[in-house]
């Protein structure tokens, strides 16, 4: 059994490796330098930073000192960048007013916002409290709430706003137009991107090391491995090699660790028993271990020898059935690692919060880091996003919290991610329905921040089919399962069942892609909104007849009938059905002059299964025969419509302009009247003060 003295012996005898910095920077000169320099130094150091602990009559824990890790490898990093003193560059940039135009606050679990009534776009448009504090909103009307984490403070978006989308501290970033800012020279510029190609490629690696059993980070020579082994009742523990390897860890090497994670199954009460009968731990210890792993989503709840780790695993996971009756709930997940495995994790971490503050600091790092993220690499962002549900709380906020600060900080970079997270939205929303994460710790959430956008939310319906994808993957996930000979049939447990319940957030999805109807259209436009409302009619066809009330004769009913589950689709449901009839109002083409029914029906969308133009036609025009064989029949306008025509209409282009002129013109010299201007239209209740404009003595 391994010992606690001679681990803590071996620490004192071995050293931190050589400060490799000379090393990186002749190799950059050379054109030499590669990522698996850096990453096979945050190899060789990070176990160093790795702190056994042992209290009088209590098991041994480790820790993660990060303040000397930061010193170690963080400040070299940096040292590297920005030159031999990196922290004079990142003053200059401050003091040269180097202000991003959009906050991007990322929130913690219950930080205050600020909504304002008078000039938020929609309630999804929040502050957070410095800026509220600097900006006019705080004379408005406003309301104040909790955000739930995951979100950022939408100051410096100006599509998120009526007006003032500016605080008085981000309004500056205006004046910075220029991304490529003289203090950033292109040296700069190529050793950020080796950092952040080392930095995202370790750090992907180093925390899947639990996902997937393997860890290609570390250097073949070291004699490390990670196993994750399923506990079976066939062999022994000494019989237990690890398919041959275990053999090849040294008697001091063998010390590990054993992991608990979280779900959202078990409760308070049930882990804190297991663990005080597992791990005999006392009760004070074991609710610190579950407050832990309900904050940060895991934590080392034993360390000792492999054969050790292995055997808790098995009588936690045993243990935490026993203490449920339900059939089908799984045991805790429990794992087991080497200590540097667990180095590796604890330093990704803090090097990904390195990463998110460094970005912060200009917008040439985030260009660089959004050129890199989008690469085909094993660590772009398409990994990122379908891997999300693998990790845990805190990998889970620190990868969000990154993406956050370098991707939605610039409107192209911003489009950018909303472009593969709509491609990638079917397979990640499977992944979040068949976890048991809350919705603010899954990458799904990211949607609030993308799809609110109008532009970006108006491109992703006519170029990626966004709205089509959508209600797709609802349909497919929680409605076309249930329906039977056409008409949609809820089972009695499916408001129990959690699948029903997580693809609902997809409605909400939906609302933010389909809040802001579009002012102008466009043919792509018009197709991808079509493409969505065919399945929302879909749905809408099946929804017809469900939970229909029969009179009953002959017997009386035995069971109520399940009508929860079809009240709250509806309930859902109806804010998109409303919204989805605002984009139709909005899309009204007008003719210039009377058309022939070949000309009309090329200025509709190529869609085979219209039927509907002939009878919009026949509602505000009468055809006219042609008088001679060689003419077209044309339709034109009905004279009780004239007076709602606008020949200056501010989609027409020019010559349209001029055409309906003409048109106008001919009519009205045919009856010998002028052309009079046209009616100007009701004045809204909002606006009907401005006619007092007229009354004004300035």
């Amino acid at each position: 059994m391994i010992r606690l003295r001679d681990i803590e012996e071996r620490q004192e005898k071995e050293s931190l490796p050589e400060n490799p910095l000379k090393s990186w920077r002749a190799k950059f000169d050379n054109n030499s330098l590669t990522t698996e320099d850096f990453i096979t130094y945050f190899n060789a150091a990070c176990p160093f930073f790795i702190i056994v602990n042992k209290e009088e009559g209590e098991t041994e824990t480790v820790t993660f000192d990060e303040q000397s890790a930061k010193g170690a490898i963080l400040d070299a990093l940096e040292d590297f960048i920005c030159g031999d003193n990196p922290q004079n560059v990142l003053d200059k940039l401050k003091s040269e007013n180097n202000v991003a135009a959009v906050c991007g606050r990322v929130f913690k679990i219950g930080e205050p916002t600020y909504c304002c009534r008078e000039c938020g776009m929609d309630p999804t448009c929040v502050l957070c409290v410095n800026c509220f504090k600097q900006s006019a909103h705080r004379h408005h009307k406003y309301k104040m709430g909790t955000s739930n984490g995951g979100g950022c403070c939408d100051c410096g978006d100006a599509e998120a706003w009526k007006r003032d989308p500016y605080c008085d501290q981000h309004i500056q970033g205006l004046t910075n137009t220029q991304i490529d800012n003289p203090v950033i020279t292109e040296r700069i510029k190529n050793a950020c991107g080796m950092v952040f190609h080392a930095v995202l490629s370790y750090c992907t690696t180093s925390l899947e090391i639990d996902c997937n059993g393997t860890m290609s980070a570390v250097d073949e020579d070291e004699d490390f491995y990670c196993t994750v082994l399923y506990n079976d009742e066939t062999h022994t523990y000494e019989q237990i090699d690890c398919n041959g390897t275990m053999s090849a860890v040294d008697e001091d090497e063998d010390f590990y660790c054993t992991v608990l994670y979280n779900d959202e199954t078990h409760t308070y009460e049930q882990v804190i028993q297991t663990l005080t009968r597992t791990v005999a731990c006392p009760h004070k210890n074991a609710v610190d271990y579950v407050t832990s792993v309900d904050r940060d989503g895991r934590a080392v709840v034993f360390c000792g020898s492999f054969a050790e780790c292995m055997r808790l695993k098995g009588e936690v996971e045993k243990q935490s059935v026993r203490n449920i009756m339900h059939a089908k709930t799984q045991p805790l997940r429990v794992t087991v690692l080497h200590k540097k495995g667990l180095s590796y994790q604890q330093f990704a971490l803090q090097l990904l919060g390195w990463l998110q503050q460094f970005l912060m600091h200009s917008a040439s790092f985030r260009k660089v880091f959004c050129d890199i993220i989008t690469m085909n690499t094993d660590y772009n962002i398409n990994h990122l996003l379908s891997n999300d549900c693998k990790l845990w709380k805190m990998a889970r906020t620190s990868w969000h919290k990154v993406l956050i600060s370098g991707m939605l900080m610039e409107y192209e970079n911003k489009k950018k991610l909303a472009v593969v997270f709509t491609k990638l939205y079917a397979s990640v929303m499977q992944d979040y329905i068949r976890d048991d994460h809350d919705h603010s710790f899954s990458i799904v959430s990211l949607s609030v921040q993308l799809f609110t956008v109008p532009t970006v939310a108006h491109h992703l319906i006519a170029h990626e089919s966004a709205f089509f994808i959508l209600m797709q993957t609802f349909y497919a996930e929680s409605v076309e399962k249930y329906v039977q000979n056409k008409v949609l049939q809820f089972a009695k447990t499916t408001i129990n069942l959690n699948v029903f319940k997580r693809a609902a957030y997809i409605l909400y999805d939906v609302r933010y892609l389909l809040n802001i109807a579009p002012d102008v259209w466009t043919d792509d436009l018009r197709k991808g909104f079509l493409h969505g409302m065919q399945i929302l009619i879909k749905l809408l066809r099946v929804m017809q007849g469900m939970d229909a009330v029969h009179r009953q004769t002959g017997s009386h009913i035995e069971h109520e009938p399940e009508w929860e589950s079809a009240f709250n689709l509806h309930i859902k449901l109806a804010y998109v059905i409303s919204l989805a009839l605002d984009w139709c109002r909005t899309d009204k083409q007008l003719c210039i002059k009377p058309f022939a029914h070949s000309e009309l029906n090329r200025t509709l969308p190529d869609i085979q299964h219209e039927t509907g133009m002939e009878n919009v036609i026949n509602a505000v025009a009468i055809f006219n025969k042609p008088a001679q064989a060689d003419r077209k029949g044309v339709y034109e306008l009905k004279p009780e419509f004239y007076d709602m025509y606008n020949m200056f209409f501010y989609h027409y282009s020019k010559e349209e302009k001029s055409k309906s002129e003409e048109a106008q013109r001919k009519r009205k010299n045919a009856k010998r009247t002028c052309c009079l201007p046209p009616k100007l239209p009701k004045l809204t209740e909002a606006f009907c003060m401005i006619a007092d404009l007229l009354q004004c003595d300035v």
